[in-house]
This record gives C-alpha cells, sequence and structure tokens, in this order.
C-alpha cells in the first residue's frame, strides 16, 4: 500500500510543478508583450491612430473664409422641416446671418441664449436634398484671433408624413 500513494504524491508534485511553471511563463510573457515591448507601443499607436480617423456625419459643418456652411452626407426625402442646435463661444463669436440656398425655405432663431442657436428651417413643400448639398450659410466673425469650436449638438427633420428621423451631428474648429 505504501507504493501506491508514493506514486499518488509524485505525481501530483510533478503536476502541481507543472502548473506553476505554466502561471509563470504565462504572467511573463503577458508582462513583456503589454509593458516591455515594442509590438505594445505599436498596438497603441494603431489605436490611437484609428481614433483620429474622422468620418462625416449625416450633417456637417464646412469652413470657407467667414463662412460656414451647413451640409448633409446622406440623401433627406421629403423634407419638411429640420432643427439644428448649434453651440459656440459667444464672448469671441458672433452669428451674423444665416441664409439657406434652399427656395421657399424660412429661417427662425428660436432660443433665447447668446451660446446656442436653434434654428429651424420650415419648408413649404416638402423638398429632397441631395448628398453633399448646402442647406444653410452662416455668416461668423471673431473678435479675437484664437481658435474656437462651433458644434452641433442636436439635429433633426421631419418628413411630409410628419415622421421625425434624429441626425448624426459634427463640429467645426476655425
Amino acid at each position: 500500500m505504501k507504493d501506491i500513494f508514493k506514486k499518488y504524491k509524485k505525481a501530483n508534485i510533478i503536476k502541481n510543478t507543472w502548473i506553476v511553471v505554466a502561471s509563470l511563463v504565462i504572467a511573463l510573457s503577458i508582462n513583456f508583450f503589454v509593458f516591455d515591448s515594442n509590438l505594445w507601443n505599436k498596438i497603441k499607436a494603431d489605436v490611437l491612430w484609428v481614433q483620429n480617423e474622422t468620418w462625416k456625419s449625416d450633417i456637417y459643418l464646412e469652413l470657407n473664409n467667414n463662412l460656414i456652411n451647413l451640409k448633409t452626407d446622406k440623401n433627406i426625402k421629403s423634407l419638411k422641416s429640420l432643427t439644428i442646435s448649434i453651440v459656440y463661444n459667444p464672448e469671441n463669436v458672433k452669428i451674423e446671418d444665416v441664409n439657406s440656398d434652399i427656395s421657399w425655405v424660412s429661417i427662425k432663431d428660436i432660443s433665447e441664449e447668446d451660446w446656442l442657436d436653434m434654428i429651424m428651417l420650415s419648408l413649404k413643400n416638402p423638398t429632397d436634398i441631395n448628398q453633399n448639398s448646402n442647406i444653410l450659410s452662416i455668416k461668423t466673425s471673431k473678435k479675437e484671433e484664437k481658435t474656437e469650436w462651433i458644434n452641433i449638438i442636436n439635429a433633426n427633420f421631419t418628413d411630409e408624413s410628419g415622421e421625425i428621423y434624429e441626425l448624426s451631428t459634427s463640429w467645426i474648429k476655425f
């Protein structure tokens, strides 16, 4: 009987030794790849590179001197009204004028805040807007020549059936 228990203890010790060695190898390899290798720096660089790519939103801003154009990256069918909220720094940026290239449109600023313009476009007849079409032209001026941002924080449109669609938005630095 003593021989069976000795074999069992010997096999158990060998098994536990292999588990400890395998755990150390795995822990050291994780430590090496995560903290001490060029591979980790390359992976981090690839992630940062992907985060810096830009994609156009459904509705986006484009800068042309002091004129900011609001454009769409999608075709919008049967547009009846469009509401956008634009946020900016009123201490340095002034929105002087808002015009639209769409015919038969009325433009209303329905906000009462200095830093927020909530613009509503109402069309007399439902209109199709093609991709990359200019919807609004916003004339701006700055008091000081420093970098500023204008953000669209909310945008939605209503079609002729009355259904409301949310649009993805963007910002511009100028």
